[in-house]
């Protein structure tokens, strides 16, 4: 069987590639790529195993009413509304990647955002960390980034139930 991870982006998503429960590739694709691919995964019988972020109500206040002190009130407004609008694209591309699998028939199951993902971006795991922890859990030594560890993390949480 076939999972594919995906951590969805507007400008590169991250992908990996789990083939009867091992990782053999990590690579960021396009929407255009992704386009491309769903009738290959659609004749595979493969399952995305989907960070939708369509999941997480709202963006925690601990993390925009805190304004750094370097700033003025008017440029963390900007700050805040700029976040605002990433996470509202990042939602949008989520909806859209969710949508278009399934017009092509492939499976997708979607999940909510962990902490201890893999990614590496986050105070709880850093990049060195993330690194650490994808090849502890699925053996992985090749190149890897933010966007990849992500899509092994919820490729492996699929393969281990979720």
């Amino acid at each position: 069987m076939k999972i594919i991870g995906i951590d969805p982006d507007c400008l590169k998503s991250g992908l990996a590639v789990y083939e009867d429960g091992l990782l053999t590739g990590l690579l960021n694709f396009t929407l255009p790529d992704y386009i491309e691919m769903l009738p290959l995964l659609a004749q595979e019988e493969a399952v995305i195993a989907i960070e939708d972020a369509n999941l997480i109500d709202a963006i925690y206040a601990d993390k925009v009413d805190k304004k750094p002190p370097n700033l003025t009130e008017k440029q963390w407004q900007r700050v805040k509304l700029k976040k605002a609008q990433n996470v509202g694209m990042i939602k949008r591309q989520c909806s859209v990647m969710i949508e278009l699998a399934k017009a092509y028939g492939v499976e997708v199951k979607p999940y909510k955002a962990r902490r201890g993902n893999w990614a590496g971006n986050t105070k709880a795991v850093n990049n060195k960390q993330g690194v650490a922890l994808l090849k502890k859990h699925t053996g992985w030594e090749g190149r890897s980034n933010n966007e990849t560890r992500s899509a092994a993390f919820f490729g492996w949480i699929h393969l281990n139930g979720g």
